[in-house]
């Protein structure tokens, strides 16, 4: 027979479990937002757009909901230097498993 907790300690166990607050997690995902990533992409892809355009048949690209990709499926990272660090920041706070 398997033994379960009793009560009184999953009523403990419910009292010590804290929540990080939202301020702990990176904004990464929110197009809306524009200060998360996502959406700091999003109006640099907007700006960029004639940029791609301009260039999406020669160089063999294509825009997939948004994510502009070359010819291996690989992401094209926008000339933009905010982008560029946004992005580079992200990468190096998820490496390194601490935002800083």
């Amino acid at each position: 027979m398997l033994s379960r907790p009793c009560d009184d300690e999953r009523e403990q166990g419910e009292r010590e479990l804290s929540l990080l607050p939202k301020s702990a997690f990176l904004n990464l995902a929110e197009a809306g937002d524009p200060t998360s990533l996502e959406g700091a992409l999003t109006e640099a892809r907007r700006h960029y757009q004639p940029w791609f355009d301009a260039r999406k048949e020669a160089q063999g690209w294509t825009n997939n909901r948004g994510l502009w990709l070359d010819r291996s499926q690989k992401a094209i990272v926008l000339p933009d230097e905010e982008a560029r660090r946004r992005i580079m920041h992200a990468y190096h706070d998820r490496l390194a498993a601490y935002p800083g």
